[in-house]
């Protein structure tokens, strides 16, 4: 793909160089670089991309993105961010496959890795082939794969976006982090929908404040996607809910969209009915706890928005396994 084709929705601050080269490939790890690649220097908590800049010419980049004017005898273009302006181009040069692609992003302190197992059980049994992106792993085309970070870095991602649109996926579910979304990697995904699970202290070291986490989640929301869902119980759920125009759940039964009443546990998970606007559905789930009947109703009301008939979603639901380590329950003949 030529750079010019690339760099259409990109703000340059100065380019050097021939801006018509083709591009082979993007990378942001100098180990991966191939001829004819696109190296974007990212400065990081620890090293920077820049001081990589030469070693990635060496291996036959043709193009760097800086910050800084490094003068390397290559394409150099200049942008303000560098880590920002990757999501676009690995965008652009995977022709934009979340427009094509339904993707569910879930964010939140605790659920979103159950809620992301969930909701894709629901819309694979709906008939709607799912992918996968989170903590525990990735399904790309119907073939699983180890996971790394929770959510990858932009180059990543929409290499997988692309590779489940060419596998045969219609949808994918993903974990967002809340690093994810203050580091832009989720800058130029086209979101369908948005689900809120919770929020909790966590990752201040990295966010400094309460305040700075939530704001780092509420990005998810910003980016507008199409359908949002969030959870009423939760302070900042309710603050989302004030302030987007959302579907909300409830499972304690607050004056929600969604929400579980009569609820009963027993060894083998939870039993609840599901009252909304398409009337009442009974629920029963192989995954134990309150918390877990939240996660139920996030995964019910995304899945609705996604446009899955509520008896069909309450039905997968029933059916959908437990979480790979996640109160996973062991039967060994056991009482």
């Amino acid at each position: 793909m030529r750079l010019t084709d690339l760099t259409a929705d990109l703000r340059i601050q100065k380019t050097s160089g021939d801006t018509g080269v083709e591009v082979t490939g993007i990378s942001y790890d100098s180990r991966r670089v191939r001829p004819g690649f696109l190296f974007v220097c990212v400065p990081g908590a620890e090293v920077d991309g820049h001081d990589f800049a030469g070693a990635a010419t060496e291996a036959g980049a043709t193009v760097l993105v800086v910050e800084r004017e490094l003068g390397l005898g290559v394409t150099e273009l200049v942008v303000e961010d560098a880590r920002r302006a990757m999501g676009s181009l690995a965008a652009a040069f995977n022709r934009h496959p979340t427009r094509d692609l339904q993707v569910a992003g879930v964010t939140g302190t605790n659920g979103k890795t159950t809620t992301v197992f969930l909701l894709r059980q629901v819309l694979e049994h709906a008939g709607r082939r799912t992918g996968m992106i989170g903590t525990v792993s990735q399904v790309i085309g119907g073939v699983e794969r180890e996971a790394g970070r929770t959510t990858p870095e932009a180059v990543d991602l929409q290499q997988s976006f692309r590779a489940m649109l060419d596998g045969g996926d219609a949808a994918c579910v993903m974990e967002v982090s809340s690093h994810a979304l203050a580091l832009g990697r989720c800058d130029s995904i086209d979101f369908s929908l948005a689900i809120f699970t919770n929020l909790s202290q966590d990752h201040l070291d990295f966010h400094g404040s309460m305040e700075e986490y939530f704001g780092a989640k509420r990005l998810l929301f910003e980016s507008g996607p199409e359908e949002s869902v969030v959870n009423l119980d939760d302070e900042y759920g309710r603050r989302l809910a004030s302030d987007f125009d959302a579907i909300t759940f409830s499972a304690s039964g607050a004056d929600a969209d969604y929400v579980a009443r009569d609820i009963s546990f027993d060894l083998a998970g939870a039993r609840f009915t599901v009252e909304c606007e398409a009337g009442s559905l009974e629920v029963t789930t192989g995954l134990p706890g309150r918390f877990n009947v939240a996660n139920s109703l996030a995964a019910l009301a995304g899945a609705v928005c996604l446009g899955v008939e509520p008896s069909v979603a309450a039905e997968g639901l029933g059916r959908a396994l437990p979480v790979p380590g996640r109160l996973e329950p062991v039967e060994e003949g056991q009482p």
